[in-house]
């Protein structure tokens, strides 16, 4: 709802709720349809973690199930009721998924968590990025002082 200047019993002007034009019924008009329903995952529908020894033959079985090459390297899990279902990359940001299940809210979430991880690892420790607010002539003697310790 908008506010709309409308008509006062004091003789001031008062600001009264109008609908919004959006919600307004207009003659002849046929109500509006739901042409595709949108699915709400609740946090603790999945789980997302990264991939181990012990997990190459789930990479292998997604790979199969999705006629793709099974993942190898570092990568990333998503489980839905405690099956894995979907995979990716970090090497190269390839997805495995199982088709007969919906795994396209996981994949981008899976997308998501991927990137975080790459501009966790690209950040600078907190050692380094103090040192380099650091005046030079502070840290050559830093760095000399801390590589003879």
């Amino acid at each position: 709802m908008r506010r709309e200047p409308g008509g006062s019993r004091s003789g001031r002007r008062d600001l009264a709720l109008r609908p919004c034009d959006g919600n307004v019924k207009r003659a002849g008009a046929e109500p509006a349809t739901l042409t595709t329903r949108t699915t709400m995952f609740a946090a603790n529908t999945y789980v997302i973690r990264m991939a181990t020894d012990d997990d190459a033959r789930v990479l292998r079985g997604l790979g199969e199930i999705d006629s793709q090459a099974p993942i190898a390297g570092r990568a990333l899990i998503g489980e839905i009721d405690g099956t894995p279902v979907a995979a990716l990359s970090l090497g190269d940001g390839r997805v495995t998924a199982n088709p007969f299940r919906r795994t396209e809210h996981l994949v981008a979430c899976l997308r998501m968590r991927a990137q975080a991880l790459n501009a966790y690892e690209a950040t600078p420790s907190l050692r380094d990025r103090i040192l380099a607010a650091l005046p030079a002539r502070y840290r050559a003697g830093f760095v000399t002082a801390s590589a003879t310790a």
